[in-house]
């Protein structure tokens, strides 16, 4: 019985540490994907607009 009780305990701090790597990975993927995904499409917008067009502006204004 005791074997049982230390195994369910282990079990549940494995569950906790692991549930708290994943978390951590996650949040910092999605941050990491969310700051380069918007400087790589600030990037795509003004190549776009600076074309050769001379009746577009210059420089793209993000809000």
């Amino acid at each position: 019985m005791s074997r049982w009780i230390n195994q369910k305990g282990q079990t549940l701090v494995e569950f906790v540490l692991l549930l708290a790597v994943v978390s951590s990975l996650s949040y910092g993927f999605v941050a990491f994907i969310n700051k380069n995904l918007g400087s790589y499409w600030e990037h795509a917008v003004n190549i776009v607009i600076n074309d050769g067009n001379p009746n577009l502006p210059k420089q793209a204004v993000i809000e």
